[in-house]
């Protein structure tokens, strides 16, 4: 399984990639405030490196000063807990929208398979789907699949 570092490493030397100039410890700190969760290690260096990321048709949320508002997680997390149904339960944070309504989430309340899928069509009451055991494992797979 990849290192976080491993996969931000290989995602620099990519073409017709889009990312930010990444949020300081204290931008996390508000982030994970704002959430009301403990943001996980390798999301947190994500965040740190990149703030966020475009690749094809592949957006991975995220936060700081230059993040579009559509990719910022916090906007994203709140819009899908409080305006849109079903509600997405506050442990999830919102990764990637697939496009059809569901998202790529890390679960915070677990270990084992912290990357999971959530089908809107299932509602509130779901176990979302297990789909990696990490996000770098995640991440690398999603940019992967883009480049064919």
């Amino acid at each position: 399984m990849p290192t976080i570092e491993e996969v931000i490493n290989e995602l620099r030397t990519l073409e017709d990639i889009e990312f930010g100039t990444g949020v300081d410890e204290p931008g996390i700190r508000d982030v994970e405030a704002r959430l009301g969760v403990s943001i996980p290690p390798e999301y947190r260096v994500f965040l740190r490196e990149f703030g966020y990321l475009a690749i094809d048709d592949l957006e991975v949320f995220g936060s700081g000063h230059d993040v579009p508002r559509h990719l910022d997680v916090v906007n994203v997390a709140e819009r899908e807990r409080f305006v849109l149904q079903p509600d997405l339960p506050l442990n999830l944070i919102p990764l990637s929208n697939d496009g059809a309504g569901n998202y790529y989430v890390l679960r915070t309340d677990v270990t084992d398979a912290p990357v999971a899928f959530w089908d809107h069509e299932l509602g509130r009451s779901q176990v979302p789907e297990p789909v990696a055991g990490s996000f770098s494992e995640w991440l690398q797979r999603e940019v992967a699949a883009r480049r064919g």
